[in-house]
């Protein structure tokens, strides 16, 4: 998970830091910011999985924060040092709050039920993707794949992705809007998923969609131009196989 620490006061960010170094280190924090104004530039930035957000704050509350966003797609932690009273105002809300100074077990306890929010989200997103693809027909192009990244999964439709290229073991994920995701699947893997929607290995390396081939060259062995302007060698014993599926498609 990618966090990001939000204090007015150096010490507090330092602190917070330094703990979630020894009891969290599957957290990484990405970022620190010490006002309302600084915090929202670095969190549109950065797209935390995780905030550890001040309440009281020298340009506003934690709060403001808040109100500046149209969409709060990040878990928060409010760090607070507020009374028994408005604690008990959190935990009748069920957020997630640590009250200063910090108690290590309490820290533990508050990023382990972030954690749990943050993959319970991420597993009803892939929920969602299985039931909008079996809603279209099969091996529609408006089908979309989960994607493991780094930080978690993203969705792609089969129609957005340009190639898929071999990176020493893991894959490329190349789309039409020029991004580039990388992910540790094997690119067998995306050759198995992506067969049916008409795909071709073309290369030990190389996974390419037809549909997004802009040009065929004989020279050197082969290779195709994608709409992209890459370049993409074509294998000497794969090239048969290629020629006769562009043949049965219709491209040539």
């Amino acid at each position: 998970m990618k966090a990001i620490i939000v204090d007015d006061e150096k010490n507090q960010r330092e602190a917070l830091s330094g703990l979630l170094t020894t009891y969290c280190p599957y957290l990484q924090v990405i970022g620190e910011a010490e006002g309302v104004e600084s915090a929202f530039d670095l969190i549109r930035s950065h797209s935390p999985d995780l905030v550890f957000l001040d309440v009281n704050m020298q340009d506003g509350t934690g709060f403001d924060l808040l109100k500046k966003f149209e969409k709060i797609n990040f878990e928060i932690i409010f760090v607070t040092g507020f009374g028994n009273y408005a604690l008990q105002a959190f935990e009748f809300n069920a957020l997630h709050f640590i009250q200063k100074p910090i108690n290590d077990l309490k820290l533990v306890a508050a990023v382990g039920k972030a954690q749990q929010k943050i993959q319970s989200k991420q597993q009803m997103d892939q929920y969602k993707v299985l039931l909008d693809n079996l809603d279209r027909r099969h091996n529609s192009p408006d089908n979309r794949i989960a994607v493991p990244i780094a930080d978690g999964m993203e969705f792609i439709r089969v129609a957005d992705i340009l190639r898929c290229e071999s990176d020493a073991g893991n894959t490329s994920l190349y789309t039409k809007d020029g991004k580039r995701i990388y992910t540790t699947r094997h690119l067998k893997e995306y050759e198995r998923l992506l067969e049916d929607y008409g795909f071709l290995r073309i290369h030990n390396s190389h996974l390419i969609n037809p549909g997004c081939i802009k040009s065929y060259h004989r020279n050197d062995g082969g290779s195709v131009v994608m709409s992209d302007s890459s370049r993409i060698p074509i294998s000497r014993r794969r090239k048969d196989s290629f020629l006769d599926a562009l043949k049965d498609s219709g491209l040539i």
